[in-house]
């Protein structure tokens, strides 16, 4: 079953969720046992989770910002496909992951979206720097990336405090 392009979603489907900001790092390429991890279903929910059709009142930031974010999340929804794959790469992954936290950063202005955003996001980098630590122990990902998943994590972490302290204001 083919997802819809974000672009075409309708607007009853519940705005925020979760960035990736390259926490594919562990996720490409993942061997049989690894599979365990759910992580294609939670990439396909976030994605799924974004309202970006037009709006009557628009401006043209917000269509900006709006077409950026929806082809952010689908250039994440075609790359995390190649996370069942064997032969996946994960650098495209990574990068699409950060396209998308980019765009989110922007497109959720209200500080009190970005916490729910940002929560998602937490729990997903979370879960992707436990499948790299665990890919690192049998040799299937590298020291350069654990460390990324985990700056990819504290990135998250520190976004979500800002916006946390903001949103208390």
């Amino acid at each position: 079953m083919k997802t819809p392009s974000p672009s075409k979603w309708a607007p009853s489907i519940a705005i925020p969720t979760v960035l990736l900001s390259g926490l594919l790092s562990g996720a490409g390429a993942q061997p049989s046992r690894e599979k365990s991890y759910n992580i294609r279903a939670e990439i396909e929910a976030f994605v799924a989770s974004h309202s970006l059709a037009p709006a009557a009142g628009d401006d043209d930031l917000r269509r900006v910002r709006k077409a950026r974010l929806g082809a952010a999340l689908d250039e994440l929804l075609e790359r995390s496909r190649d996370i069942l794959r064997e032969s996946s790469r994960l650098d495209p992954v990574l990068d699409a992951g950060l396209r998308v936290f980019v765009a989110e950063l922007d497109y959720y202005e209200e500080p009190r979206e970005r916490v729910r955003v940002l929560e998602r996001h937490l729990n997903l980098s979370r879960q992707f720097e436990e499948i790299v630590e665990a890919r690192s122990r049998t040799g299937l990902a590298s020291p350069a990336q654990v460390a990324f998943a985990r700056y990819s994590r504290a990135t998250v972490e520190v976004a979500l405090l800002k916006a946390r302290r903001e949103a208390d204001r």
